[in-house]
């Protein structure tokens, strides 16, 4: 493994803390606190879906002349939506933001495919997003078992 690699994998593990801490404080706190770490979670959770349309746009840079305009939609698509999701929704819900995280999977395991993605990024990507995609349903869960 690369030093790069190894930076890689150390952040985006390290930025698996905010979908993890709530998934499990919300289960032990205060209705009041678990609203707060309900809303903390998904507001970073779409930062998160922005950032990956980011990764996109990336690559896309990457290939130059040999990108295809699909793949810059491809990159400005997931911010749109999630902005879609915050303002036409008065309040987002966990298994919106879950959808988009698997999507967004599978458009990059598709792209791995065509090889436009390293093999070991992808396999970070699952690990970090089904990690977050668990994270986000044990809040659904708590939200409908308490609520």
């Amino acid at each position: 493994m690369t030093q790069a690699q190894k930076s890689a994998y150390i952040l985006g593990l390290s930025g698996l803390i905010p979908f993890i801490i709530p998934a499990i404080a919300v289960w032990f706190v205060t209705p009041d606190m678990s609203q707060i770490l309900e809303t903390m979670q998904m507001a970073y959770a779409a930062l998160i879906i922005s950032f990956m349309g980011g990764v996109q746009w990336g690559y896309a840079v990457k290939h130059g002349d040999a990108a295809r305009p699909i793949h810059y939609v491809l990159s400005v698509i997931p911010t749109l939506i999630i902005f879609a999701v915050l303002f036409f929704t008065l309040a987002v819900k966990g298994y919106q933001i879950t959808l988009i995280f698997m999507v967004l999977l599978f458009v990059q395991t598709i792209l791995d495919q065509r090889r436009y993605v390293e093999t070991w990024f992808l396999k970070l990507r699952w690990i970090l997003t089904i990690t977050a995609v668990l994270s986000l349903l044990s809040v659904c869960i708590f939200q409908i078992i308490k609520f």
